[in-house]
Formats: structure tokens, C-alpha cells, sequence
């Protein structure tokens, strides 16, 4: 049994009783797991034959099933099922692969439908967020754990990863894809780690754009906000909400 180092991921500002941490093994070059598991060594100290009930296997690198997946905070109570539709279709249409997305509290029967017919098309992953503690005792819903573990699952399987919640979109006046957006930004920084967005709100109590397009009427019929509300605040500066 190898040395165990746990860190915590980050220090947040309100005081919860739990919050989410990384357990590192150290491994010897020719050591290669297949999976692993966290138990007591009191467990083990008892009775070396002791069988984990859960195990996580192990991701080895291997060829990127695909470019751009894109995670998205537990839903809690969540019911918006135009903001749900809207951000699936946009990323969709701007080349977004995959999603990920993860249940905490339960949803309404429409959401599940909405949700079940895109996991149909192979385009969604819906997991289920349990947490072993208090909603209480963790901050929010333990979602700095809930987007590393998007993270890391995605770890050897997606080229890039994005974390944005569902009422979030990416927009560009530059590119009209995720591909050429992203080879355009690290043909210049190719020794870049990450992309960072800028945040911008743009409320959907403002009057709706003046430029006419085709369909705009279906959209005012349908309540389509992300095409309609093209007003924004002011762009925060970099780090302050960012994606």
C-alpha cells in the first residue's frame, strides 16, 4: 500500500463543514492499476481480506473520442426548460460534441423528457450527483468536486472540456465554430493550458434587438431569449465570472 497525500481543491470563502479534496498514490514506474479504491485502513487492519464495494477504474491516455464536451453544473430544483433547450441547440450548432450534466435534486417530467431525448442522439451523459453529506454542510451543492469530477472523467476522452452553467452561452463575432475558435487562439498561444472567457449578462427584462433577421417572429413566438436579447451590461473584467 502506497503513501496517500490528500489536498484539499480550493479554499472557499463561507464556512462549510466539508468541501472536496484530491487523494494522490504514489506509484512506482511499473506499477499500472486498473482501478482503485479509498477505504479505512482500520477496514483493512480488521480483515485483510476486506472486498471494496466501490471501485474507480483507471483512465490510461488513448485517442480522444471527441474534440469538445461541455459540463454542466448539478441541477438543483431546476425547471427552465426554454434556457435548457436553447443552450443545448446553440452549443450544438456552434460544434459542441457531448455534455455532461448531473442530477442532485430530481427534475420535472419535462425536463427528463427533453433531457432523455438528446441522451437518445448519443449527444448527453445524465449522471446522478449524490453527496454523502448535508446540502448544508458543503458549498453549493459541492460543485467545485461535482466540475472536477467532469473534469477528470473526461481526462484521455476530450480534447477540450468546457464548464459553463445552462443559462450560459459562448458568443463570438469573430468564429462561428468551437474548431476554428480554438485552433485560431492556439495557433497563437500554443503553449496555452486554458481559454478563458469574459463574462457578459445580458438580461432578458431589456428590449429585444433592433437588427431583423429570418425567423425572428417564430422566435418572439417561442421565447427564444438568446436570440432575442442581444443587449449586454458591461463585459466583467477577466476573472471575475469567467468560463
Amino acid at each position: 500500500m502506497g503513501t496517500v497525500y490528500i489536498k484539499s481543491i480550493k479554499k472557499i470563502a463561507c464556512q462549510a463543514r466539508y468541501k472536496g479534496g484530491f487523494i494522490r498514490c504514489n506509484l512506482t514506474k511499473t506499477e499500472k492499476p486498473k482501478a482503485i479504491s479509498i477505504v479505512l485502513h482500520s477496514q483493512i487492519k480488521k480483515n485483510r481480506n476486506f472486498t471494496p464495494k466501490i471501485k474507480l477504474t483507471v483512465q490510461y491516455p488513448s485517442k480522444f473520442l471527441r474534440n469538445f464536451t461541455r459540463c454542466v453544473p448539478a441541477f438543483y430544483n431546476f425547471t427552465d426548460q426554454n434556457a435548457l433547450i436553447q443552450m443545448l441547440e446553440s452549443d450544438l450548432m456552434f460544434g459542441m460534441n457531448h455534455f455532461i450534466m448531473y442530477n442532485y435534486t430530481g427534475m420535472t417530467p419535462k425536463i427528463q423528457q427533453i433531457l432523455k431525448s438528446y441522451q437518445d442522439e448519443g449527444v448527453l451523459t445524465l449522471l446522478q450527483w449524490n453527496l454523502p453529506v448535508l446540502k448544508k454542510d458543503i458549498h453549493y451543492f459541492g460543485q467545485m468536486s461535482n466540475m472536477h469530477e467532469c473534469i477528470l472523467r473526461n481526462m484521455y476522452v476530450s480534447k477540450y472540456v468546457f464548464i459553463a452553467d445552462v443559462d450560459e452561452i459562448v458568443v463570438s463575432d469573430m468564429f462561428s465554430s468551437w474548431q476554428s475558435m480554438t485552433s485560431s487562439i492556439l495557433s497563437k498561444h500554443p503553449n496555452c493550458g486554458a481559454i478563458s472567457f469574459r463574462n457578459a449578462f445580458f438580461p432578458i427584462i431589456f428590449k429585444d434587438g433592433a437588427v431583423d433577421f429570418p425567423g425572428k417572429t417564430i422566435a418572439r413566438k417561442m421565447g427564444l431569449t438568446f436570440l432575442l436579447k442581444t443587449t449586454r451590461t458591461k463585459l466583467h473584467t477577466i476573472g471575475d465570472r469567467s468560463k
